[in-house]
């Protein structure tokens, strides 16, 4: 969900400093949110892997792992992670 529309109802919603996420196993969906949330210039990016569970950031999940998650890791995807602040 990080169509502009969706990135610009998020700037909406966020306080200042407020910290937007994605954590995803689709690399067209990563690639396309870089894209379309690096158009927003409210938006700074903060924290990027492209291998989440190879990253120092995974201990910003806390131990959290998803079940789809899981399902993309034992299918041998990587889950890629990215962090925006808002501006």
């Amino acid at each position: 969900l990080t169509f502009k529309r969706f990135v610009a109802m998020y700037y909406t919603i966020l306080k200042p400093s407020g910290l937007l996420k994605l954590k995803t196993d689709d690399l067209w969906l990563y690639e396309y949110s870089l894209d379309s949330i690096a158009q927003d210039k409210r938006r700074t990016l903060i924290s990027l892997t492209d291998n989440l569970h190879e990253s120092p950031l995974l201990a910003e999940q806390y131990g959290i792992t998803t079940h789809y998650e899981r399902e993309a890791i034992a299918e041998g995807k990587t889950i890629k992670y990215a962090v925006w602040m808002k501006s």
